[in-house]
C-alpha cells in the first residue's frame, strides 16, 4: 500500500508542477530500532510548495491505520519544523486526499474520540481515520 500511495503522490505532484525530494526511509537496509523516534518517522518528502508529506495508503475496509501514535508524536514535531501535509491514497475509493496540517489535528482528535486501536501482530497503537473524515479533503481521483 506505501509504494502505490507514494507513486500516486509522485504522478500528483508532476503533474501540479511541484519538485519533490525523498526525505524519509524507505526501506531502509537496517533495522530502525535503535534511531531516534523522530529520525525513524521523518515524512516521507519535501516539496518546492514549502511543505513536508506524510504519504500512506488506506485498505478496502476504509480504515486508516497509517497515523500510528509514535508517528503522530513525530509529526507533530516535524510540523515545528516545517509545515506537514498529510497525503493519502485510496485503492477501494480510487481517490487521492490531501490533509493540512490543520484538518489533519481534527481528524486524529475524532479518531481519539473513537478509541486508538492496535495492531494484533506488533500491538503498535493507532488511530483509525474513517474514510469519510478524509473524503471533504479529495484532491481527485485516480485510474
Amino acid at each position: 500500500m506505501g509504494d502505490d500511495a507514494e507513486s500516486e503522490f509522485e504522478r500528483y505532484a508532476t503533474r501540479v508542477g511541484y519538485t519533490i525530494e525523498r526525505l524519509g526511509w524507505n526501506r531502509p537496509k537496517m533495522g530502525v530500532s535503535k534511531m531516534g523516534q523522530f529520525l525513524r518517522h521523518m515524512p516521507d518528502y519535501y516539496c518546492s510548495d514549502g511543505h513536508l508529506y506524510e504519504v500512506v495508503g488506506m485498505g478496502r475496509d476504509g480504515i486508516l491505520k497509517g497515523v500510528k501514535v509514535e508517528k503522530w508524536e513525530s509529526l507533530k514535531w516535524w510540523n515545528k519544523v516545517q509545515p506537514v501535509r498529510l497525503f493519502v491514497f485510496s485503492s477501494a475509493e480510487k481517490a487521492v486526499v490531501m490533509l493540512p496540517w490543520p484538518a489533519l489535528v481534527q481528524v486524529v482528535a475524532q479518531a481519539r474520540k473513537d478509541g486508538i486501536r492496535s495492531f494484533k501482530n506488533d500491538g503498535n497503537e493507532y488511530y483509525p481515520i474513517r474514510w469519510e473524515w478524509l473524503e471533504p479533503y479529495k484532491i481527485g481521483d485516480t485510474e
